[in-house]
């Protein structure tokens, strides 16, 4: 006796087969806003790097007149909080949920992107901005990790596709809107009021789609 194993007759089985995967990954409502809230959070940062430069050179040593080699300083210090962010949450984890960490650092994100306005309407101390930037970048550290958990909560099956999906939204949106940035009037106000309205965005997803179904208990 010999035996035959079945083989694909065409490639339309795989092809179907995707699509198929991307179908049930957008066809479960409930984590789109899950996909929502990964892109405009980064958004936020995306529109920070595109603009970093402006912001901490032109503007800071206009305005400010703070030295070029502090520059680099102002930029590492974002950096220097989201790794004690990202060290925390880990910590974190062993006490509260996923979904409590992402609404308290989307809470923190807004707030500081808050201040940023204020301080920038205000034209305060570069001493006052920095902080309030170094808030805003450094709650990006507990968002993309605890917003993808939260993501994959809903995919028992097809969870292969449903990173990719959501990476792949991640980056297109906040590329894209980082792109059209560009076209805006280069000013400080313009950038900050940007990355205000991503905030927003997120905010208005938490109050208004996730609040009445989000459990905030382990």
């Amino acid at each position: 006796m010999v035996l035959r194993h079945a083989r694909p007759t065409a490639n339309t089985h795989q092809t179907d087969s995707l699509l198929t995967r991307y179908r049930f990954v957008f066809g479960t409502r409930s984590a789109l806003p899950f996909i929502a809230l990964q892109a405009f959070a980064f958004s936020v940062m995306m529109l920070f790097i595109t603009h970093s430069s402006f912001i901490y050179q032109a503007h800071f040593q206009a305005h400010f007149g703070q030295l070029e080699g502090a520059f680099s300083l102002m930029f590492g210090a974002n950096i220097a909080v989201m790794l004690l962010v990202n060290l925390t949450n880990r910590a974190l984890l062993n006490r509260f949920s996923s979904c409590q960490i992402l609404v308290t650092c989307l809470s923190v994100q807004f707030v500081g992107v808050l201040l940023l306005s204020l301080t920038t309407w205000a034209q305060a101390s570069v001493w006052l901005f920095l902080p309030a930037m170094m808030l805003t970048i450094g709650a990006q550290s507990g968002i993309v990790p605890n917003n993808q958990a939260c993501f994959m909560e809903h995919f028992e099956h097809h969870d292969g596709t449903a990173s990719s999906l959501l990476g792949a939204c991640q980056f297109d949106i906040a590329g894209g809107l980082s792109a059209f940035s560009t076209l805006l009037p280069e000013t400080l106000g313009w950038v900050i009021a940007s990355m205000f309205a991503c905030s927003l965005v997120c905010i208005s997803v938490i109050l208004f789609v996730l609040r009445p179904r989000f459990k905030l208990t382990r």
